[in-house]
């Protein structure tokens, strides 16, 4: 079952909450066996300092920072793609007193570098190496002093399954312990994982990357160059097996324990299923999409996710659904992003609606799990390429009711037949008189993005040679660029223009005229049912021997 606002009142009393995230799939392993498990940790990992009840007294008089700590069971998906039951213990970092001067933020890696780094192991045949950290928060030292309080159920098992902790038992049952490890649900927690696993691979000499600090990169350039990212405790590693087998190497006399997997035809990796074959290596998120199209109860199917472009905004939203609304909309966002680009435009319209949604949002919800059953379980599909970057912008006039803002689509991908390493379809940040501006200001996005994705590609081992070839479907912008002058309607549409006008006088950029239909990212930025099939292969690459202009 899922846990409520009620049983969250009372985790500082149960101190035990059950969280079945996948009901439909049977569990392996039973949660006693997790939750035992869960607790050895705290021994194996020295994780905390039992107080007497007479020293927790103290701590309370003495205005320690406090933190209740509970014990969360939940059913979840391994790298392997079976459903396991995993415990945590975790503080209630909502709960915890944090000095202003504690920095908590820590990054992970991008998603595009990710994408490289698939582009990468395609382009080579370089095997990949998926790695996880286990009990990873527990690997760093706690540099504050905390306290963790422990109560009810967790607290008895506590006292079951470890000797000696009855003459640490207080009054009302509960226990009191200073932390010593980076407990899970510590504010800081992921940070002070990042700082300790930042430094053991710096430590292996490889360098970080200026623009992303969680992608790493050591040796020469092309396949003699070994990449890691990381997304908190999962590393994805591409290169050579040599250099693949002592950066494990590495990591496991650092860490108390290392999974890896290595170079797996199929695995998943931050939810995302990999699949790869002899020449294309393909990213989905089946389960998601399953779960989504479940979730809306769809049993019909489309071949697009326009229904309609009939205005429905005067009907009134659903009572007692903007909470499933948004749920609904966030696990679109999800596999939108890391698989469906060709969905990008609707679900991206749809994270503008979640305040109010109508009658039409939840229609579309329902389209898109009816495009999901026409084409379910398809995703970006890459192969090898020159790892050169192109893009493709359009600006969508006027797309917005609301607020006559108009979108921007944006694509950029390696070689000259790809999936996107990067798509977006976002609302422009500003006003804008006509269609030309409109395609002014996603140019202007579009070129502020290629430093990023260039030095990444660079990072990843392939210098990038000659201007960045740009596609977009207006004629008259290529004439104000050939006149290298154009007087807009506001000093902020002038400023795009004259810092795309810069790149294409340094030579760092190109600028292609090419027919609407033919714009990849034109089924970013409006609703068009025609042509959408032949999109949604395109931009996916699920056409094998397609050409394409560059």
């Amino acid at each position: 079952m899922y846990c409520t606002e009620d049983d969250y009142m009372h985790l500082e009393a149960d101190g035990l909450v059950e969280i079945a995230l996948i009901a439909a799939h049977e569990r392996n392993g039973t949660e006693e066996e997790a939750n035992v498990a869960e607790i050895l940790n705290l021994i194996h990992y020295d994780v905390l300092e039992m107080l007497t009840p007479e020293q927790a007294s103290n701590a309370y008089e003495l205005g320690k920072s406090i933190v209740p700590v509970i014990l969360i069971t939940t059913s979840k998906l391994d790298g392997e793609g079976q459903v396991v039951v995993k415990a945590r213990i975790c503080a209630r970092g909502d709960q915890e007193r944090l000095p202003t001067w504690v920095r908590t933020s820590s990054p992970v890696a991008s998603l595009h570098s990710s994408m490289i780094q698939l582009n990468k192991a395609v382009t080579e045949n370089s095997p990949i190496y998926v790695m996880d950290v286990k009990s990873a928060f527990l690997e760093a030292v706690n540099e504050r002093e905390v306290y963790a309080i422990m109560r009810g159920n967790l607290a008895k098992l506590l006292v079951e399954n470890l000797n000696g902790l009855e003459a640490y038992v207080r009054a009302d049952g509960s226990l009191m312990a200073r932390l010593h490890k980076a407990l899970y649900g510590l504010r800081d927690a992921g940070r002070q994982f990042y700082k300790l696993l930042d430094s053991v691979i710096l430590e292996a000499g490889y360098s970080k990357s200026k623009v992303n600090k969680c992608f790493y990169f050591k040796g020469g350039i092309g396949a003699d160059r070994h990449t890691v990212a990381v997304h908190v405790d999962d590393l994805l590693g591409v290169g050579k097996e040599e250099d693949q087998e002592v950066f494990v190497t590495h990591l496991e006399s650092k860490f108390k324990k290392v999974k890896v997997q290595r170079n797996p035809l199929k695995f998943i990796f931050l939810g995302m299923t990999v699949e790869r074959d002899e020449s294309s290596i393909s990213v989905s998120l089946p389960f998601m999409e399953d779960e989504f199209v479940a979730a809306l109860g769809a049993e019909d199917e489309a071949p697009t996710p326009y229904a309609s472009s009939t205005k429905l905004r005067d009907a009134p939203p659903p009572a007692g659904d903007r909470s499933k609304f948004r749920g609904l909309v966030a696990m679109a966002l999800y596999f939108t992003t890391h698989a469906r680009t060709d969905l990008s435009f609707i679900v991206g319209h749809l994270t503008t609606r979640q305040m109010d949604p109508d009658a039409q949002d939840w229609e579309d919800l329902r389209q898109i799990a009816r495009v999901l059953r026409h084409k379910p379980h398809v995703g970006r599909r890459f192969v090898a390429s020159d790892m050169q970057l192109r893009m493709s912008a359009d600006g969508g006039h006027l797309s917005h009711s609301n607020n006559s803002r108009g979108r921007t689509g944006l694509l950029a991908w390696v070689g000259a037949v790809n999936a996107p390493i990067y798509a977006s379809s976002t609302t422009q940040e500003i006003n804008v008189s006509g269609a030309m501006e409109t395609e002014i200001v996603a140019l202007h996005f579009g070129v502020k993005l290629i430093p990023r994705l260039t030095e990444n590609l660079e990072d990843a081992g392939y210098p990038q040679h000659g201007p960045v070839p740009i596609e977009q479907d207006n004629n008259s912008l290529l004439i104000a660029f050939d006149n290298e002058f154009y007087s807009g309607s506001t000093k902020h549409v002038n400023a795009r223009f004259n810092l795309v006008m810069d790149q294409l006088r340094l030579g760092t950029i190109t600028v292609h005229y090419v027919p609407s239909l033919e714009v990849f990212a034109d089924f970013l930025t409006k609703r068009r049912v025609e042509g959408f099939p032949e999109h949604q292969a395109r931009v996916l690459n699920l056409v094998v021997g397609m050409v394409h202009r560059f």
